[in-house]
């Protein structure tokens, strides 16, 4: 999820002219930064978490807690002038690729928070774009659909107004110190 904080405040625009502009960039990244740690802290403790291991096809293991472990934040590629902090699951690689036999990153966290279609090996839905759009409208219909849990849309919408209020907190800090050097 990415957050966009745009303010046009006579004095937050004021502060930040008064700071050279190569250390303006470093300043919002540094709030940008602490403003994703809320975010992703709270989508940490959102996220559902399993009581036991599950085993996949193949034999790769799934452990509790994955889910929980591989949420991230980071500082993403922004247009010239702005700073994009994201939270996100890592989801990088497929289970296949792991040589271990276990699953060391949380592939499936789509899965949980959009809801699914459960199925077993090779039972997948056969046919083209058309008969497939066919056959989930009629498993969802008969009640296969397994509901998702939007852990991460909770913990946007319950963590805004703290990831704000750190937002300008880590502003504040930042100002002082370059005022202080």
């Amino acid at each position: 999820m990415a957050v966009s904080v745009r303010t046009n405040l006579p004095d937050f625009n004021r502060q930040l002219d008064q700071i050279a502009l190569k250390l303006q960039r470093k300043v919002v990244r540094n709030a940008a930064s602490a403003a994703a740690a809320v975010y992703r802290k709270m989508a940490a403790a959102e996220a559902p978490q399993s009581e036991k291991r599950h085993t996949l096809a193949g034999g790769l293991v799934v452990m509790p807690g994955y889910l929980k472990s591989n949420v991230f934040q980071y500082l993403g590629k922004a247009p010239k002038g702005s700073v994009v902090a994201r939270v996100s699951v890592r989801s990088g690689r497929t289970a296949r690729t792991m040589k271990s036999g276990r699953v060391r990153d949380a592939y499936y966290w789509r899965w949980v928070h959009e809801g699914h279609l459960p199925r077993q090996p090779g039972g997948r839905i056969k046919g083209g774009q058309r008969k497939k759009a066919f056959e989930r409208k009629r498993l969802r219909g008969a009640g296969k659909w397994v509901p998702g849990n939007p852990f991460m849309t909770r913990a946007f919408s319950r963590a805004q107004k703290a990831a704000l209020d750190r937002f300008y907190e880590q502003m504040d800090r930042e100002f002082q110190k370059e005022h202080i050097k």
